[in-house]
């Protein structure tokens, strides 16, 4: 329907209208009603409009003609034209449009002519779901599509009200159109019948379980102050939401990190000639928050002037070339021209003609003692390091990416070390149980669960990118990295071809025993230290002062890491020994010299005054308590537990049997308790079994 003046001009078109002739809002306003139409002649002279709109009038008034509507696209379309006297507007007019009814009639089940045909093809078909709720009558529908949407058949779930408020996810119910239009209800009440058009978001239970979020668009019908019914279509927005949900997320932390916090950042966009830095950026290079200003001579003033002098974009694109990314340790120069160690962080968006167009990074300061000279020695050190070894190493970081692998991985994954890195290790290091071919648990996982090192794994086989290639058998092992703060950082994992270990349970024993020697060396360190600042400080007062009253001290010291070297030669050693008559206290205190070296446990040693001494190989012995003690340390709870050790040793006078396989007589007893979880009984019995060991890395010798 369309309102018409005298001179036949459109004064106002409802929504069927504007269908029929494809138009928005207000774009027929004002138009001339006769242009709407195909004519023998067309023209949009002011003189044929009128005489189209007089044949209109001679026509049409009062009774329906038929005529031929042209939309804005697409072919002309045969309706049925009735022009009426506007009773309420003098000289002004009605005009009804309509398909014919025959044409109506005739259309086929599909046909654009049809309306409803077109509305039954969208619900069924179409990924939006259909839904017509009449609340007055109690009558429901749902479409075909409206069902499938949340993972039903058609016939799996009725049409029915007490479905559509069970699948609604409980803390969302008050925003579904069913119950949104309190307000507006009592609004109504007076005025009689209302449509309302509505747009929504809320929560639906999939028949798998899980919430889908739906966008639900359409007309709410009121009438005297009721509900009484609700026409709709549904969209599944769930990926859409959850997009959103990260963006906000991301949004947060960055602005988290590089607002008030400690990340510089700094976006360099040169396409758009946009430029932005963080406030801790600012405050990094010595600026006042704000007063640095956002253009590339800013970023370009931070950098040595020797390799400014090629320009910011330069800089960047010499940088760890055919990588889109790198971090790697920089200096920049701040405000007063001091220059400032940093770990730079970088992505770039380079063209296929290797022109950059933008730039996003980080930079955070380093340490004192690690600027960049420090940190790039250390890279490449560990760079070589790692290159030098047999087995192959993969670094993955806390996100389970991984960042670095040798050359030795490399060559049995047959990948480059350029494909796969930031790559999640799951995608690479793909393991498949040898006999049943099944996945294997996750390595970084179970690295993150354990208590140390994974023990040694040669059930596993490697699964090769190459297509057709059969699974390598493997050995393997991983270790979870930790920072100065107990945070994880990442995971190690170690692994090699079998054919290339050919070790024998002798080799095993006595890599193991060098293993122990390495760890207890390690330990004792800071004994040396010390003994050798003694040493060095009584040699420089003899030598600088002519003072030898500091001499007696060093040459104590002197024996005493003499003492200590023997014990550590004695244990290198191992197996059978001369036996001799040892001190118990001595042998005691001498374990404990290198065993709890640097430990912070409350140690207690107890051996009283009379405690007879024993016949015995005394670098076994000397192995025997090291090995329990450092055993003990191990196995104590992390912080804030306190672990304490009490040692004893005491003159025992046993009975015939009291203790198996010792006849009766004098003994000397040595014991030693701890605060830690103890020994569990069922192991007791197997702890001097070779290779036996109950720790993720250990070997049991």
């Amino acid at each position: 329907m369309l309102l018409l003046d005298a001179a036949g001009r459109i004064g106002a078109a409802n929504t069927s209208a504007r269908a029929l002739w494809q138009t928005g809002d207000d774009e027929l306003i004002g138009e001339a009603f006769a242009s709407l139409f195909v004519f023998e002649i067309v023209s949009s002279d002011p003189d044929f409009l009128e005489a189209q709109w007089e044949v209109l009038l001679a026509s049409a008034l009062d009774r329906e003609t038929s005529l031929s509507a042209q939309p804005r696209e697409g072919a002309p379309r045969t309706v049925r034209l009735r022009l009426e006297k506007n009773l309420g507007s003098a000289g002004a007019y009605v005009a009804t449009v309509r398909p014919p009814a025959a044409a109506a009639a005739s259309a086929p089940a599909t046909g654009e002519d049809d309306p409803a045909a077109s509305l039954r093809l969208l619900a069924e078909k179409s990924s939006a779901g259909f839904f017509d709720l009449n609340l007055k009558t109690g009558r429901v529908q749902f479409s075909p599509a409206w069902k499938k949407l949340l993972g039903y058949a058609s016939s799996e779930l009725p049409d029915a009200l007490d479905t559509w408020r069970r699948l609604i996810h409980p803390d969302d119910s008050a925003a579904a159109p069913d119950k949104l239009a309190k307000k507006l209800l009592a609004a109504t009440t007076a005025s009689g019948a209302a449509t309302r058009p509505f747009n929504v978001e809320f929560r639906m239970k999939h028949q798998r379980g899980h919430w889908l979020w739906i966008q639900c668009i359409g007309v709410q019908v009121i009438s005297d102050g009721e509900l009484e019914r609700v026409v709709g279509l549904h969209l599944d927005i769930s990926e859409r939401k959850e997009l959103e949900d990260t963006l906000i997320a991301n949004d947060a932390r960055l602005q988290d990190l590089s607002g008030a916090g400690p990340l510089a950042a700094f976006e360099l966009d040169f396409a758009g000639q946009v430029f932005w830095f963080s406030p801790a950026f600012e405050a990094l290079l010595g600026h006042d928050e704000g007063s640095l200003a956002a253009t590339v001579a800013s970023f370009a003033a931070a950098l040595p002037p020797e390799q400014a002098s090629a320009g910011v974009e330069t800089w960047f694109l010499d940088r760890a070339a055919g990588a889109s990314s790198f971090v790697e340790p920089v200096k920049l120069r701040a405000r007063d021209g001091k220059p400032v160690p940093v770990l730079l962080g970088v992505h770039r968006s380079v063209t296929r003609k290797r022109e950059l167009t933008r730039v996003v990074g980080f930079a955070c300061k380093l340490p004192p003692g690690a600027g960049a000279e420090e940190s790039e020695f250390s890279t490449a050190l560990a760079t070589a390091a790692f290159a030098a070894l047999a087995e192959a190493v993969i670094l993955v970081d806390a996100r389970g990416k991984i960042v670095y692998l040798n050359g030795t991985a490399a060559t049995l994954l047959r990948l480059t070390r350029e494909a796969v890195r930031g790559q999640p290790v799951g995608d690479v290091f793909r393991l498949v149980n040898r006999q049943t071919q099944r996945p294997s648990a996750d390595p970084v996982d179970r690295a993150l669960s354990a208590d140390s090192s994974l023990p040694l794994i040669s059930e596993d086989a490697l699964t090769l990118a190459a297509d057709g290639a059969p699974p390598v058998p493997i050995v393997w092992t991983a270790r979870a990295v930790s920072g100065p703060e107990g945070k994880t950082e990442g995971v190690v994992i170690v692994f090699r071809n079998p054919e290339e270990m050919t070790l024998s349970p002798e080799e095993l024993v006595k890599a193991n025993r060098f293993e122990s020697l390495g760890l207890l060396a390690g330990s004792i360190a800071h004994d040396f230290n010390n003994l050798l600042t003694t040493i060095l400080g009584a040699v420089s007062l003899a030598k600088d002062n002519h003072d030898n009253s500091a001499l007696a001290d060093g040459e104590k010291a002197c024996l005493a890491a003499k003492g200590l070297t023997k014990q550590l030669l004695a244990f290198a050693k191992g197996g059978a020994g001369t036996q001799l008559v040892c001190d118990a206290k001595e042998i005691l205190e001498d374990s404990l010299k290198i065993a709890a070296a640097a430990s912070t446990a409350e140690i207690a040693l107890e051996v009283p005054t009379g405690t007879e001494p024993v016949l015995v190989d005394r670098a076994q012995m000397l192995q025997v308590f090291q090995n329990l003690v450092v055993n003990a340390l191990q196995a104590m709870p992390p912080a804030p537990h306190v672990p304490r050790l009490q040692i004893h040793a005491r003159n025992v006078t046993l009975a015939e049997n009291q203790v198996p396989a010792l006849g009766a007589g004098q003994y000397v007893e040595f014991e030693v308790r701890d605060n830690g979880t103890g020994i569990k009984p069922e192991h007791v019995e197997k702890i001097f079994d070779p290779f036996f060991t109950t720790k993720a890395s250990g070997k049991g010798t």
